[in-house]
């Protein structure tokens, strides 16, 4: 009898309850199983399955047996990915497993995951609490979302990761170990020019972003970067919303959002409006991004507003779970740790408005402000020419998986 492969079968009888379905995942017979399990009974001299017309669970001993089961299959894996994979580029199975209303947030993480390192093949399973109690103790899976009180959230590291070694080199994403960010003269060529028109004839509203690089997560300016975006963009008190919104009517609603990466990110204000004002929205969004460096500079009392609107909505996505899980996830999928959380409202107040404006300065220069607008393009430039150097492109015949938008 081949131990550890009597062990796999266990672990998965237990894991499917049906003697035939567990059969299927082990690509064997289900006789073969059986007679498995069975010289695993006579190897120990207990009982492990409790048999009627079907499956009907472990006995107590058969449950000890599992335990040591997922034990050994976790040690196996674990050695079989050191030897295998480098620190560099891991690679292996990763069970996550959470809750029902973390599914979610687990196969967001576990696209991350995958997108980032290849070579990890993720699994995610929706549990219950208990069951995933159960399961990081037995080592049935390796990452879980759940709810756990603090003591038992301790005990379960402490039976988890007492073993665990920390590598002699630096994992390739710790901070300190990967690219420095680029300098302005580094900055790469764009693939695209500055204005992008892809038209959409059918459109009853035309869709204006204007785009601009933003900073990674590890940079020093980020928090001062994060209110900079603010400002323009954050709330009905935003620049964004006054000027376009409020004073002019030309928009029922225009935001900024954040997409952010560990060595770079990207800040992107949008709104939809009449053709007719597609082009004075797109420049009053331009202006009020360049106006931040020189023009309109934040005073302080905009700043603290701007701050305490930032620190407020991440004291209350924090107060729930899921808003917790979402946090912690994007912030490790960004490259961040939980030091980086706890310190988020402590960074941001230390930012000061000569800060704010010499982020607008150094990362948002009018040459590299993005320009997208969406709509029927011929009606959108009915009285004016098209800008010089911007390139149209049919929304049908997008290829939206090529860096230059086309075949």
């Amino acid at each position: 009898m081949n131990l550890l492969d009597a062990m796999r079968y266990l672990a998965t009888l237990a894991q499917h309850r049906h003697f035939g379905r567990a059969a299927e995942a082990c690509h064997i017979t289900q006789p073969a199983l059986s007679n498995a399990v069975r010289a695993l009974e006579q190897e120990f001299g207990v009982t492990v399955v409790r048999r009627g017309r079907q499956y009907e669970g472990l006995t107590p001993e058969g449950e000890r047996v599992l335990a040591s089961a997922h034990r050994m299959l976790h040690e196996r894996e674990a050695l079989r990915q050191e030897l295998s994979a480098s620190i560099a580029d891991p690679g292996g199975p990763l069970v996550i497993a959470c809750v029902p209303t973390a599914v979610p947030v687990a196969a967001r993480l576990a696209a991350r995951l995958r997108e980032r390192h290849p070579a990890i093949r993720p699994a995610v399973r929706s549990l219950s609490s208990a069951e995933i109690e159960t399961g990081l103790a037995d080592l049935s899976f390796d990452l879980a979302l759940g709810y756990v009180d603090r003591a038992q959230a301790r005990g379960l590291v402490r039976a988890v990761m007492d073993g665990w070694r920390r590598p002699v080199e630096p994992f390739a994403d710790e901070p300190g170990s990967g690219p420095r960010p680029l300098v302005a003269s580094e900055w790469p060529e764009p693939l695209l020019p500055s204005i992008l028109l892809v038209n959409l004839p059918s459109a009853e509203q035309s869709s204006v972003l204007v785009c601009a690089p933003f900073v990674g997560t590890d940079a020093a300016d980020h928090p001062a970067g994060h209110l900079a975006a603010a400002v323009i963009g954050a709330g009905h008190s935003a620049r964004l919303t006054q000027e376009i919104r409020i004073r002019r009517g030309l928009s029922y609603g225009v935001a900024g959002r954040l997409e952010q990466q560990r060595d770079a990110g990207l800040f992107i204000t949008s709104a939809q409006t009449e053709h007719a004002h597609a082009t004075d929205v797109a420049m009053l969004m331009q202006t009020q991004l360049l106006a931040l460096a020189q023009q309109q500079p934040v005073g302080l009392a905009e700043l603290t507003a701007r701050r305490a609107a930032l620190i407020g909505g991440f004291a209350r996505q924090l107060d729930t779970t899921s808003g917790l899980v979402t946090r912690l996830g994007d912030d490790w999928a960004a490259g961040g740790g939980s030091d980086r959380l706890v310190r988020w409202p402590e960074r941001l107040e230390a930012v000061s408005p000569a800060q704010v404006g010499d982020f607008a300065r150094r990362h948002w220069p009018p040459e590299r402000l993005r320009t997208v607008i969406v709509g029927p393009i011929d009606r959108v430039f009915a009285t004016t020419p098209l800008p010089t150097g911007a390139m149209r492109l049919e929304a049908s015949a997008l290829v939206l998986d090529s860096p230059t938008l086309r075949r």
